[in-house]
């Protein structure tokens, strides 16, 4: 694994640097947020004709992928991009059908923004499949005309079916987030699919796209944090105390340089896992770890900030708060840490049973 970017990632990220920075400026974010999609469709459109949703299919774009996610991360910006190429992603690993492979060219080329619905569904054979989910949190439900489910059939089989954002049985309750991302509970009640975009995905591949998920979603929150260090660092260069800019005091130092070194270790787990994913060596657990640290990350970058700005940083007039919202948000999209170190420490005991004593090494 090389931590320093090749010169092609350097292109990559720098393109998508000035690409999110010309639309993503701090008027945009509340505008954006204020309307009924809560996102910017010119940089949705943008972002589709500079092909960034294509990455999501291959596994050895992954880490172009991972760099994407790290500058939507930077720019706190409301995108349904995450969940639009997760629903590539796992379209992608499956054998699919003429409607799939259809569903899943509208979403490369950014012709829709199905997204991946409820994670606990259960079908059944009545006459013909039907789908049930107790209400559970969808992102972007709000504005998506569909759903890209997964469950298991009465055959035994794990199944991706397509399900229409208005069919009968689907209800929608628009919620209110903490942050700037729109979102929904999302119900199911003997819901006909629209169409079987695949009638089986393996066990592993579903286990890899879980994978995927957490790490693009860690890639995210990381850079997020990084991001608020970076404003703080600036913020306490300018404020003057006593005298003084208060970026000279110790204990402000302190306070940085210990979120600072938590960024560096979510940064390591992460690009850890994705190149691992990349390479077609995938780490166990390696998303439950990398997510872990970037939920600690972004938690202490986001408080010790809007600590260190006074009252400036928790209110709208200043970019803080955007950092602050996705750090209160991001547990929920991730899971807790309790849930997350849950998933890590089911690993280490399953291999040392096998006799490992890592979770990334090999079993003896």
């Amino acid at each position: 694994m090389d931590l320093i970017y090749s010169p092609e990632q350097e292109q990559i990220r720098d393109a998508a640097r000035g690409t999110l920075e010309r639309h993503v400026t701090h008027e945009a974010r509340l505008a954006a947020e204020k309307t009924e999609s809560g996102y910017d469709p010119e940089l949705w459109s943008q972002m589709a004709e500079l092909g960034w949703l294509t990455s999501a299919s291959e596994d050895s774009a992954f880490e172009m992928l991972a760099i994407l996610a790290e500058q939507m991360g930077r720019t706190a910006v409301a995108t349904p991009f995450p969940q639009v190429a997760s629903a590539i992603m796992l379209l992608s690993a499956a054998e699919l059908s003429p409607q799939g492979a259809e569903l899943s060219a509208k979403l490369a080329a950014g012709e829709t923004v199905t997204v991946p619905g409820p994670a606990k569904v259960t079908a059944r054979d009545e006459g013909g499949l039907r789908l049930s989910a107790e209400r559970q949190l969808v992102l972007w439900a709000n504005t998506a005309p569909g759903f890209l489910v997964q469950a298991k059939t009465p055959a035994g089989a794990t199944g991706l079916f397509h399900v229409r954002r208005g069919a009968p049985g689907v209800t929608i309750s628009p919620v209110r987030l903490v942050d700037n991302v729109k979102g929904a509970w999302v119900e199911f009640d003997g819901v006909v699919p629209e169409f079987t975009a695949a009638e089986s995905v393996s066990e592993a591949e579903l286990a890899k796209w879980n994978e995927k998920v957490l790490l693009l979603g860690a890639a995210e929150a990381t850079a997020c944090a990084h991001a608020a260090i970076d404003l703080t660092v600036e913020y306490v260069k300018d404020r003057v105390q006593f005298g003084r800019a208060i970026g000279s005091f110790q204990a402000v130092q302190h306070g940085l340089a210990d979120s600072r070194a938590y960024v560096e270790a979510a940064w390591l787990a992460v690009w850890e896992g994705v190149s691992s994913i990349a390479l077609g060596e995938p780490r166990p657990s390696a998303g439950a770890l990398a997510a872990w640290l970037a939920e600690r990350a972004i938690q202490d970058a986001a408080v010790a900030g809007s600590q260190y700005h006074g009252g400036m940083g928790v209110t709208l007039e200043y970019p803080m708060h955007y950092y602050y919202r996705r750090a209160a948000a991001t547990h929920a999209r991730l899971g807790t840490q309790y849930d997350l170190l849950g998933k890590i420490a089911d690993t280490y005991v399953d291999r040392a049973g096998l006799g490992a004593y890592s979770a990334f090494l090999p079993a003896r």
